[in-house]
């Protein structure tokens, strides 16, 4: 995923080489009470080669007791924007009703303006958790998708990552 979304090539399997050029102290909390910060690292997008990370977002859901780390992609030149969002062992809780509802109104926010919500889902988790999660992505709208769209065509399907997107 470091590439696809961060043009690191090569690199990318060296470890990020990009990753810690956003901290640079300038954060800010935007008026959703989200921590963000937002890309100014000079990192330019490669004539629609690669989707460039515009904000990083940690989103608590208080209410369902979740944790969801997510990133916002100008995916072309038109731009529009999606917004990834990873559903990790501890975001899986009972209730992930107000969370996803939560993180569906703020990727459609004017603030982001997201044309799309793409949740990753671990697959780390164990088949049971991973089926009724998917089953109950589903029922909200949720679809399996590959990195098809910001990888230059290629098919691509994560060893790690399990992607479901939602048209917002």
């Amino acid at each position: 995923m470091r590439a696809v979304f961060l043009g690191e090539g090569k690199a990318a399997r060296n470890g990020s080489v990009v990753m810690g050029t956003n901290w640079r102290g300038d954060t800010a909390r935007s008026s959703h009470g989200v921590h963000e910060e937002s890309s100014s690292s000079g990192l330019r997008q490669a004539k629609g080669k690669f989707s460039v990370v515009q904000h990083w977002l940690e989103v608590w859901d208080y209410i369902g007791g979740a944790r969801f780390r997510s990133f916002v992609v100008d995916h072309d030149a038109g731009g529009e924007r999606e917004m990834f969002v990873f559903f990790e062992g501890s975001a899986i809780v009972a209730d992930l009703r107000p969370g996803v509802m939560a993180l569906i109104e703020l990727a459609s926010s004017p603030h982001f303006g997201c044309s799309s919500l793409i949740v990753c889902v671990d697959r780390v988790l164990s088949p049971s958790q991973t089926q009724s999660l998917v089953r109950d992505l589903g029922w909200v709208g949720f679809s399996a998708i590959t990195l098809k769209d910001w990888s230059n065509g290629m098919e691509m399907v994560s060893p790690r990552w399990l992607f479901l997107t939602l048209e917002v």
